[in-house]
């Protein structure tokens, strides 16, 4: 029997993170909406922003030059623990005043990472949805930032946005 066909704990008495509930929450979007998920956002949320020239969100980085890259000290312990584990000759990029630089790493799956944007992309994400009605119903909302419990009523530390 595998390992993994039996749950960890009963539905709502335990909760954990995972990318792949926003796969799902992907899959369900395509269902309902009959978009693929990509175009589902473009079209739904990013372009009801009007987003100015300077604001950027969508799923493709626009410009290398001003795109973060993450960094890790050259002779730091986990740079060289990562010697055992990765090759890292897939993840770094080069050497910089003395820390290696990632390359780029694109999530390849939108729901669970894919939306890249800059700062006055996400701040206008950000406003549109704490308005209401812009991009979701108050309704809608209030749910989005309810915190969520276990099943025996118990307040936990999520919510659903």
């Amino acid at each position: 029997m595998n390992e993994n066909d039996k749950l960890a704990s009963k539905p709502g008495a335990k909760h954990s993170y995972s990318n792949i509930g926003y796969l799902l929450l992907g899959e369900i979007i395509e269902k309902v909406s009959g978009e693929d998920y990509r175009s589902y956002i473009i079209n739904d949320i990013i372009k009801k922003l009007s987003l100015s020239n300077d604001a950027y969100l969508g799923f493709v980085i626009p410009d290398n030059l001003n795109h973060a890259h993450g960094y890790i000290k050259k002779w730091g312990f986990l740079n060289f623990v990562l010697n055992f584990m990765f090759d890292k000759s897939k993840y770094i990029e080069g050497t910089y005043n003395g820390w290696n630089q990632f390359k780029y790493f694109y999530m390849n799956g939108y729901p669970f990472g894919g939306l890249i944007g800059n700062a006055r992309g996400f701040a206008k994400y950000l406003q549109a949805l704490l308005k209401d009605n812009q991009l979701i119903t108050i309704s809608s909302k209030s749910k989005l930032f309810e915190a969520q419990k276990t099943i025996n009523g118990k307040i936990i530390d999520r919510c659903l946005s």
